[in-house]
């Protein structure tokens, strides 16, 4: 799932991977 995301967010670089669910959604937002 980590590689699905990794294509989806790779502008916001690994790190923000690690970020909890809802701070994904609120960066997404």
């Amino acid at each position: 799932m980590r590689n699905r995301d990794g294509k989806r967010r790779g502008k916001w670089g690994c790190p923000h991977h690690n970020l909890p669910q809802s701070t994904r959604m609120a960066i997404e937002a």
